[in-house]
């Protein structure tokens, strides 16, 4: 358990520098299109959490994913600014961390779900 521990923190150490570079490439290509990027890129890198056979390997994974995932929160932000005006950016915002939240509710009560029940063992 100490060795996932330690890949998650260096993941989470690499995945802070992340917003600030991808949120450039967002303000030089634009957002939608760097946003579409990175959620793709997202979906494949966590399928690939499968195929991690090694220690190195899930922390080269989880670092690729933190970098990816925190910025598109950075690019998500440069979305927002860019679709919303002034006035409704923070009504905006609020809505899109509820829809997050209850879509992560929903998922952990499915995964609960699917872990406890006896017929998966």
């Amino acid at each position: 358990m100490v060795e996932v521990g330690t890949a998650l923190s260096i993941a989470a150490a690499v995945g802070l520098f992340a917003g600030l570079p991808l949120g450039h490439l967002a303000d030089r290509r634009g957002p939608r299109e760097v946003l579409v990027a990175l959620l793709l890129a997202v979906t494949v890198l966590s399928a690939l959490v499968l195929l991690v056979q090694e220690w190195w390997q899930f922390v080269v994974l989880a670092s690729a994913i933190a970098i990816v995932d925190r910025g598109s929160g950075a690019v998500r932000q440069a979305l927002v600014a860019g679709l919303v005006g002034r006035e409704g950016r923070s009504g905006t915002k609020a809505s899109l961390r509820s829809i997050t939240n209850v879509g992560m509710a929903a998922c952990s009560a499915c995964s609960t779900r699917c872990v406890t029940c006896p017929s998966w063992r």
